[in-house]
């Protein structure tokens, strides 16, 4: 995989970037303002270079069954802990299984991947915090993905999450 320059980025919107902006949702400004979603130029920058350059794989549930993006170690269930935690998912073994597994900085910017289109960037800890939120924009196998070191985890639409290592 190459390097991509993956902006321009563009403002969060209320209506399509809603789990943001809803009351339900304790995100404030301030961490807000840290969720970048990428323009669709961005994004799809960004899927060419990291993810398939081959326009029919514009989805996770395209992608060809021997693509990188074959995780090895399952996760808790996110569906079930997000019905067990729905006040601090942070606390959840969902958080605990992406902070182990990603073994990066907090602060270190990651990819939620939900299609060729669709990519957001947000600091490793503010998408532990809120990764409930942002699985409301997408659970069809969208993934994060951290392109430093690699390491991605897959979210499945019956709350499968597992984790792999692109080779």
């Amino acid at each position: 995989m190459k390097d991509v320059d993956v902006g321009p980025y563009r403002g969060l919107e209320p209506d399509g970037d809603w789990p943001f902006f809803d009351s339900d949702c304790s995100i404030s400004e301030d961490e807000r303002a840290q969720i970048w979603p990428l323009s669709e130029a961005g994004s799809c920058a960004f899927w060419e270079a990291h993810v398939s350059a081959e326009p029919l794989e514009r989805h996770p549930m395209l992608l060809p069954a021997n693509h990188w993006l074959a995780p090895t170690i399952e996760g808790p269930n996110w569906l079930t802990q997000n019905r067990e935690t729905p006040i601090r998912p942070d606390s959840s073994k969902v958080g605990a299984f992406l902070s182990n597994g990603f073994r990066t900085s907090q602060s270190e910017r990651v990819y939620f991947v939900l299609m060729r289109e669709h990519i957001y960037s947000a600091p490793m800890d503010l998408f532990v915090r809120y990764w409930p939120d942002f699985l409301l924009l997408g659970d069809e196998n969208a993934f994060l993905y951290c392109p430093d070191s690699k390491v991605f985890a897959r979210f499945g639409p019956n709350g499968q999450l597992s984790l792999g290592h692109v080779e």
